[in-house]
């Protein structure tokens, strides 16, 4: 949990090194784990993948790839929104 928290805070900053971590998080077993992470990359993105924290582990495990094609092609240059 307070590697999740940290790493919300840094991407709240505009610093993307808490980026793969929140990924990460989507994949978490906990919902409540997987919604802030989910919260916080859609408000420093503007996107979302049609990703449900309460949704089938199939129709997460599809978003999340989604965020890892989008972060291997975007991620490492795209400006972050400071929160």
């Amino acid at each position: 949990m307070v590697r999740v928290e940290s790493a919300c805070s840094l991407l709240r900053l505009g610093d993307r090194e808490g980026f793969l971590i929140l990924l990460s998080a989507l994949r978490d077993a906990r919902p409540w784990i997987r919604m802030n992470a989910m919260d916080t990359l859609k408000k420093a993105t503007g996107k979302d993948f049609g990703f449900l924290p309460d949704g089938p582990p199939d129709a997460r495990e599809k978003s999340v790839t989604s965020w890892e094609t989008w972060w291997n092609e975007q991620g490492r240059t795209f400006e972050f929104k400071p929160q």
